[in-house]
């Protein structure tokens, strides 16, 4: 009984990955219709769907005369094109797209989830694309979820040095640290001040700050200090355009 429920669950799940051989839309809802749906009811979903995905053209034509991007599109319809789809599974499926279909696929598809609501799951080694796609993100290492959050969350406030490295390009800055008060750490035998209270940690001798590179301004030395901020004192060696 479990294993027939899970396949029942499985069958409303609909996957896309990037490997983009299958049949055409049409054709592949005329040779497998969706079970108790009348086939016109079918045809009308299909070209309401081809029709917001600016695929009304391409419904009649072969697999092998259809572009990457046009591929991906239609294997994302055929999940949108049953109501029961609970899930919308997308496994890096822009890997085999160039930068710029990749980039109005990528806008399409934020369309088209804003539109239907359907829950979709994306996979993908991608920060940039993570953090401009998604709504939320789950941040796996070695099989295990470290973090689940929204973009900016994940970026302000990382939970491991790990997800500090991979969110954020530059990765963000990250210093050796220890404790000198409820609000402040000695790094480098400078005090910076720091919002959470250091009082209620349980272990500080493997403490780390970590600084964004859009959070840090330049001041001269010779400048008053701004009270509201901690400075570091350094030297540049070298400048890079980013």
């Amino acid at each position: 009984a479990f294993s027939l429920f899970l396949r029942r669950k499985l069958n409303n799940i609909n996957w896309v990955g990037h490997s983009t051989g299958f049949l055409g839309i049409r054709q592949l809802y005329e040779n497998n219709p969706i079970r108790d749906v009348p086939k016109e009811q079918i045809a009308k979903k299909v070209e309401e769907v081809a029709d917001t995905l600016s695929l009304t053209h391409l419904l009649d034509r072969s697999a092998n005369r259809l572009t990457a991007d046009q591929k991906q599109l239609i294997s994302l319809g055929r999940g949108l094109v049953r109501d029961d789809v609970a899930a919308v599974l997308m496994d890096e499926p822009l890997t085999v797209i160039d930068p710029d279909l990749k980039f109005r696929l990528r806008r399409k598809l934020k369309e088209i989830n804003e539109r239907y609501r359907t829950t979709l799951i994306y996979v993908t080694h991608d920060q940039n694309e993570a953090m401009t796609f998604a709504e939320k993100i789950m941040v796996m290492d070695k099989g295990q979820i470290v973090q689940m959050g929204t973009p900016s969350e994940l970026f302000e406030r990382p939970n491991t040095t790990f997800v500090g490295y991979f969110i954020g390009a530059p990765a963000m800055n990250v210093f050796p640290a220890t404790v000198k008060g409820e609000h402040q750490v000695d790094v480098g035998g400078s005090t910076v001040t720091v919002a959470p209270n250091l009082s209620q940690l349980t272990d500080a001798t493997s403490l780390k700050l970590g600084i964004r590179a859009e959070h840090i301004d330049l001041q001269n030395s010779s400048q008053n200090q701004d009270p509201d901020h901690s400075a570091l004192p350094f030297k540049i060696d070298r400048i890079d355009d980013f």
